[in-house]
């Protein structure tokens, strides 16, 4: 049974992580469109907000990275995340091409601001800092800011948010 999970997880992250826009996962899409595309989420956990969904990953290394969605009551993606779980490491190229997927449809805005570290950005009315281990993508014409936290240990993470996420109004 772990071989045949291994593989759907294998395929799931294919998906997740492919180029075609066909199989690219992006802020506001709903739990429906996500199901048809990576199949089922993990099992809800009692303790778990019933506005998310995660989806476990296997990387080749045959570690676990954890796929996240909030949605919001409308049923529409607000947040998307991508972490490493125990030993997993959160490679360079699995964080790019989340990052990639996400920034898309907005590649060339003229809207779309990187901070580089050390420079203040506005978000969803709130002033943040990037930080000397972020990449940061900011778009309120867009609405979307997109984080990629890196670790030299692999223990990074990347996001995407929407304003909604923040200050909860859609």
């Amino acid at each position: 049974m772990l071989g045949v999970r291994s593989r759907l997880s294998l395929v799931v992250a294919c998906l997740l992580l492919a180029a075609a826009p066909a199989a690219r996962a992006a802020l506001g899409e709903t739990l429906a469109d996500l199901r048809k595309r990576f199949g089922p989420p993990d099992p809800q956990q009692p303790y778990a907000p019933k506005n998310v969904a995660h989806w476990s990953i296997e990387t080749e290394q045959s570690e676990r990275l954890i796929y996240t969605v909030t949605f919001n009551a409308k049923g529409f993606s607000i947040a998307e995340g991508l972490k490493p779980m125990g030993r997993a490491v959160l490679v360079d190229p699995l964080a790019q091409s989340f990052v990639d997927s996400q920034f898309a449809m907005h590649r060339d805005a003229a809207s779309t601001r990187t901070p580089k570290p050390g420079e203040k950005y506005r978000f969803a009315g709130q002033e943040f800092v990037c930080a000397a281990n972020e990449a940061v993508w900011v778009d309120e014409t867009h609405d979307f800011m997109i984080i990629w936290a890196k670790d030299p240990k692999g223990k990074g993470l990347v996001m995407a948010v929407r304003a909604e996420m923040l200050t909860g109004t859609p």
